[in-house]
Formats: structure tokens, C-alpha cells, sequence
């Protein structure tokens, strides 16, 4: 009743907007992005009736989300900065510093590891000074990810054990999912398989709790890199088709870039080099839509390596 009919007067619209704001995110979470993308529109419309520039960059924020999550980075960039900019000006510093790490995000995404380093500082210290232990939790799991991009495996892992204990004090259970993934990948690119394969399965069990698809796609995504670099190979096949299903049905170009890559340099172990390059022709094109700079270039390298070379038997 609220989001149908509190929007018929000034004195509602607020209400009116912060319902609507509150289903887009929840859309947002569960992967429904139409209804995220008209809750968002409405609210904000609401919001601006209001004249509510807190709630107008809330909305402006998670659209920058959202566009994040269907790879139009340097949109989300500007609705993220708009975010910010009016956070700032209505003093709401945590929720500026939070969209501040956002744009730290979008950095490392893009390989700009300077950049994201240097946002991911700036908002620490605010979010130390407010004392909010889920907030500091995703700036050192956002920390982990930016050091694990950037090869310093060891720094990343430390960063991902202090997001989790953070995570932990606040029972930050999603988040936990994400930084023991996070782990698991990092502990795959180190060659410790064991303990990569249990990380993962760790972070798998709390994702079907929460019935994330896009998190139980990454983790098998991260499952299927394991059990190739084990050369367990019908299985790693197994793990990396069904990432790339549940990307597909939730259109998700970034992590579907992702499986795709992983599943091109799975045919290209095994010396199926015509599958090897569809796969990895697919993870490019991806990778070019989200404006992910440096991992077009991996995977240009990797097409690049079997030049000439069609199927091997």
C-alpha cells in the first residue's frame, strides 16, 4: 500500500521512495534487474518530489550498481561520483566514503590498481572513525580482491583473514562467502588445491543459504579452475559449463567473461584448441563490453598462443 499509493501526496513521496528503494536493492541482490531498474526510477522520482538528496543519492549510487553488474562501467562510474558528490554536500561522510569505495571497485575492474588503492584509502579512515565493522569488513574483502589482482597473493590473503573477522563480529554471512572464495582463489593461484577446494565449498554452503546464484556461480567457476589445475578434467568441465549457465540466465557479462576464460584455457590444457579459442573469443568480447582493459589483453595473449593451431588429437 505504500509504494502504490503514498506517492499521491508531497507529504508521502519520502515514504513512498524509501519502500521502493528498499525492494530495488533487494531486487538487486537477487538478480532481477527489471524490477530493480523500475523500483530504482520511481523512487528516485519520488525522492526528488520530496526534495530528499539523501534519498536521490542513494538511488544514484545503486544504479552505478547496477550498471556495474551489467558491465557498463564508465556509466556507473558517473552515477557513482553524482552519489558521492551529494553525500558530501548533505554530510552523510560514511555513506561518501562508501561510495567512494564503490568507485574502488570500478577500478580495480578496470585495472586502474593505483586508483583503487588510493580510494580504498581514503575511505578507511571514515569508516574507522564511524566504527562500522560491516563496512570495514567489505573495504578489506575489496582490499583482498584489489592484491589478489594485482599477483601480491600473500597481502591479499591477509586482507580477506581481517575482512572475515570482521565479518564475523557482525555475522556478516554473505560477505564471509565472498571473502572465503576469495581465499579460494587466491590459494588456487598459490597451488595449495586442498585448501582451495575446501575454501570454496565453504563459501558454496553459505551462498545456497542465502540462495545467491551469481556467488554459487562464481564458486563453481572457482571449483572448475581447481579441478583443472588438478587435471581432473571432466569434472573441471562440469563445474565451469554450469558457471557459465547460471551467468547466462542472470546476465551477468563480467563473471560469464570470467567462466568462459577459465573454461578456453581448460580446452587448451587438453589440446582442443578450436573449443580453446571459441571460449576465449567469447571471454574477450566480455571483457571489452565491461571495459575490464587488462584481462582483454590475457585473453588476446592466450589466442594469440595458438595461432595456427586448430583442433590437436
Amino acid at each position: 500500500l505504500i509504494v502504490n499509493g503514498a506517492g499521491k501526496s508531497l507529504r508521502h513521496a519520502g515514504v513512498s521512495g524509501r519502500a521502493l528503494l528498499r525492494r530495488a536493492e533487494i531486487s538487486l541482490r537477487q538478480a532481477e534487474w527489471s524490477q530493480a531498474l523500475e523500483d530504482l526510477r520511481r523512487s528516485k522520482r519520488m525522492f526528488l518530489r520530496a526534495r530528499d538528496q539523501f534519498g536521490v543519492a542513494r538511488v544514484e549510487n545503486n544504479i552505478g550498481i547496477y550498471l556495474t553488474e551489467h558491465g557498463d562501467l564508465r556509466r556507473a562510474a558517473v552515477h557513482v561520483k553524482k552519489a558521492r558528490a551529494i553525500f558530501e554536500r548533505v554530510k552523510q561522510s560514511e555513506m561518501a566514503a562508501a561510495a567512494l569505495m564503490d568507485l574502488g571497485i570500478l577500478a580495480t575492474i578496470g585495472g586502474r590498481w593505483s586508483e583503487a588503492l588510493s580510494c580504498f584509502g581514503r575511505a578507511l579512515p571514515r569508516f574507522e572513525r564511524e566504527g562500522n565493522v560491516a563496512r570495514l569488513a567489505e573495504l578489506y574483502h575489496n582490499l583482498g580482491m584489489l592484491y589478489r589482482a594485482r599477483g601480491d597473493l600473500n597481502a591479499a590473503l591477509g586482507h580477506f583473514e581481517t575482512s572475515l573477522s570482521y565479518s564475523a563480529q557482525v555475522t556478516y554471512r554473505p560477505l564471509m562467502g565472498l571473502s572465503f572464495l576469495g581465499k579460494s582463489l587466491t590459494c588456487t593461484k598459490m597451488g595449495d588445491y586442498p585448501l582451495a577446494m575446501a575454501y570454496a565449498n565453504r563459501a558454496i554452503g553459505i551462498f545456497r543459504k542465502f540462495d545467491d546464484r551469481l556467488s554459487i556461480a562464481d564458486a563453481y567457476k572457482v571449483k572448475g579452475m581447481v579441478q583443472r589445475e588438478m587435471r581432473n578434467f571432466e569434472a573441471a568441465e562440469l563445474y565451469l559449463r554450469t558457471s557459465v549457465r547460471l551467468c547466462e540466465q542472470h546476465d551477468h557479462p563480467l563473471n560469464l567473461a570470467e567462466s568462459y576464460y577459465e573454461l578456453g584455457l581448460l580446452y587448451k590444457m587438453q589440446g582442443d584448441h578450436a573449443r580453446a579459442k571459441e571460449a576465449l573469443m567469447r571471454s574477450m568480447r566480455l571483457f571489452r563490453r565491461v571495459g575490464a582493459r587488462r584481462d582483454v589483453l590475457t585473453a588476446k595473449a592466450q589466442l594469440d598462443s595458438m595461432k595456427g593451431q586448430g583442433r590437436s588429437e
